[in-house]
């Protein structure tokens, strides 16, 4: 090969950049639809709006539902940090300094 290296084609990664499994297989949904994803053309170029909104309105059902998937792991998370014994209990904000 020559002086410059050709890029790989069809790769979502940035360079030093590798994929690991994610704890949210909301996520692996939302990278799923996202790398199937086809939106409707138009007769004079483009693609059509309304179509693109519906998509967005797809994509953002996917994001609420995996922000909510996210929410319940974080909150059991911290359930089970409070909750083991011998060590430091956090101190639990109650607005008074």
């Amino acid at each position: 090969m020559g002086k410059y290296e050709i890029p790989q084609q069809n790769t979502r990664e940035r360079p030093g950049e590798s994929r690991q499994p994610s704890d949210n297989p909301e996520l692996e949904n939302i990278a799923q639809w996202l790398s199937t994803v086809k939106f409707r053309r138009r007769i004079l170029g483009g693609v059509d709006a309304v179509d693109v909104w519906e998509k967005i309105g797809e994509l953002n059902a996917l994001y609420q539902k995996a922000l909510a998937a996210e929410r319940v792991r974080c909150n059991l998370v911290l359930r089970q940090l409070r909750r083991r014994p011998g060590e430091a209990q956090p101190e639990e904000s109650n607005g008074k300094p």
